[in-house]
């Protein structure tokens, strides 16, 4: 099953634009998470591979666990990365299933850990700016709030897009209010934990 999955996720990494064969360039990996987070295509363009998907999942963890590093330090960041990993999966699963589309898993889990890698790593200069800002003056700049804000818009459309595709929902405006409410979860959940002491 694992070598399956691995000759098929290297199979579609050979047929993207640009990649020869037997070449696995970081464009070729990055570029369909890239036209993802940009709106294009759906997750639908993505191999059903279980190796992808821990492969997104690992720099999903790892990229997350920068951007809460400067709020939780690196190991308690690492711990909501992980815990926001399991939510998505479950999420994800349960929502599918409920459609009658569960062989969209993998894809549409890909997709969404692979764009929320992609915003994570934009997203790291704003991070490190508002702690920053609160540790010197208490406050986040307002440029600074008005650029995460924007980044949250563009990472629920994104989703949005990505959950539209899986679901076959008629709307994007149906899947960014799942998207939504998946954000709620996903803060209720680190509220969860860092009422259990998990973090501190």
């Amino acid at each position: 099953m694992l070598a399956r999955n691995h000759r098929r996720a290297k199979r579609w990494l050979d047929n993207r634009p640009g990649a020869g064969p037997g070449t696995f360039s970081m464009y070729a990996i990055l570029r369909p998470f890239l036209q993802l987070t940009l709106l294009q295509g759906g997750p639908q363009d993505l191999p059903s591979s279980s190796t992808l998907a821990a492969l997104v999942g690992l720099c999903y963890l790892v990229v997350g666990s920068l951007v809460g590093m400067p709020f939780y330090g690196f190991q308690n960041a690492m711990i909501q990365s992980f815990a926001e990993l399991c939510l998505m999966a479950l999420v994800v699963s349960l929502a599918l299933n409920m459609a009658g589309h569960p062989g969209r898993f993998l894809q549409t889990y890909s997709g969404l850990l692979g764009v929320g890698v992609v915003l994570g790593i934009v997203m790291l200069p704003l991070a490190h700016a508002i702690a920053g800002g609160v540790r010197e003056a208490g406050n986040t700049p307002p440029l600074v709030s008005l650029a995460y804000l924007l980044m949250l818009g563009w990472m629920l459309a994104a989703y949005g897009n990505i959950i539209r595709h899986a679901l076959s929902l008629r709307r994007l405006s149906f899947g960014v209010a799942f998207a939504i409410i998946y954000l709620f979860l996903s803060a209720a959940l680190i509220e969860l934990v860092l009422g259990a002491g998990l973090l501190s």
